[in-house]
């Protein structure tokens, strides 16, 4: 990245005066940031490029190609002004992105920018930090009052950190192929075009939503995913069709919403049943559920804090989670309704009725 500041520049007008301001160009992408100080100037204009480049900064000099690449981007150029002063010579920071093999070990918690860094893109650095500090004093307040939490407490935490950063990762992706069209003959972005799109269906939906932008719903129905998710995927270079489907029964079978049960229906479930932690608030400590998990291959929505905070889960009663541990996608639900009075024989689920009121309402999307 190479970054300067400025003064005296003109900025956005109205509401948009103060936010912060991305946009792609040739070489890579701006930010503009405002910020104020006497120092530093007015704003903070950084250009995210590659290593494509390398080269030409050596051979131009730091300064001649961030102001060529400038140059190139009209909408920060307008919001920098013809007035505007530089405040500070260019300045170059790389190899900046980084993790570490596990987020926490015997008798150590990583947060924020200590556990990894990925790409300024998303100004999230704060976020993560705060999220990832309070995570950690939770798991870590676990283990010292019960010392026979302090492995589960550790892996809660190191395994949602990962999962976090995954789905940051390639939701980060998404914005780089998105733009590539944009600028179809540019080394920068014909580098990032390449991707493999079964790999991460959330983080595909994840972006899909951020660039079509549905305030006060972060966890919408699928039936509002898709078409945004279809919209987004066919301003690509490559369409809805040539994607891979993933590897879900869900998606490889025709299959109905379970809003009822026959007796000769085979039920799947849609998710994973897992036993994890979530917080509890009040104690500052983690306790126990059992669920149904929102896994990669669901096509549920998921923000990355909810993998931070461990509320990725459907909580399951003990009559459900019973139940659909049963469900294996080949039973009968008149099977499984018998097998499960034959097993549990004390449980309030005394005939089929009974049961599909229990499970029913966990199958549907809700």
């Amino acid at each position: 990245a190479l970054y300067s500041y400025f003064r005296d520049i003109k900025g956005a007008e109205g509401k948009q005066r103060g936010h912060i301001t991305i946009e792609s160009s040739p070489k890579g992408w701006f930010w503009f940031i405002p910020m104020e100080g006497s120092k530093l100037g007015d704003v903070s204009v950084g250009l995210v490029t590659g290593q494509e480049f390398t080269d030409q900064i050596k051979t131009k000099g730091a300064e001649a190609f961030y102001e060529e690449a400038l140059s190139l981007a009209p909408n920060i150029t307008a919001l920098i002004g013809t007035k505007a002063q530089r405040a500070q010579p260019v300045g170059i920071v790389k190899d900046w992105a980084y993790t570490c093999e596990k987020a926490a070990g015997p008798g150590y918690y990583l947060a924020g920018d200590a556990a990894a860094f990925l790409d300024p893109l998303l100004s999230t650095g704060v976020s993560l930090g705060m999220l990832a500090g309070y995570s950690a004093s939770v798991c870590i307040h676990t283990a010292l009052v019960d010392k026979s939490m302090e492995h589960q407490s550790t892996e809660f935490y190191a395994n949602n950190y990962r999962e976090m950063y995954e789905v940051t990762r390639d939701f980060l992706h998404y914005f780089y192929a998105g733009n590539a069209s944009a600028h179809p003959n540019e080394i920068f972005w014909n580098a990032r075009r390449m991707l493999n799109f079964d790999e991460n269906i959330g983080a595909k939906q994840a972006f899909s939503f951020f660039v079509n932008t549905i305030p006060g719903n972060p966890h919408p129905a699928v039936k509002k995913q898709i078409p945004l998710f279809q919209q987004f995927m066919n301003n690509l270079d490559h369409s809805v069709n040539d994607i891979d489907s993933p590897k879900s029964e869900l998606v490889d079978k025709q299959m109905r919403l379970a809003d009822s049960l026959n007796g000769d229906d085979i039920p799947v479930i849609n998710g994973r049943l897992e036993t994890s932690w979530q917080f509890d608030k009040d104690k500052h400590f983690l306790e126990q559920i059992r669920g149904v998990t929102f896994d990669r291959n669901r096509p549920v929505f998921s923000s990355t804090s909810s993998w931070l905070l461990g509320r990725n889960i459907a909580t399951l009663n003990d009559d459900a989670w019973r139940l659909l541990n049963l469900i294996d996608g080949k039973k009968t639900w008149q099977t499984i309704v018998a097998e499960y009075r034959a097993c549990y024989e004390e449980s309030e689920v005394g005939d089929r009725s009974d049961a599909s009121k229990t499970v029913v309402p966990l199958l549907s999307e809700k």
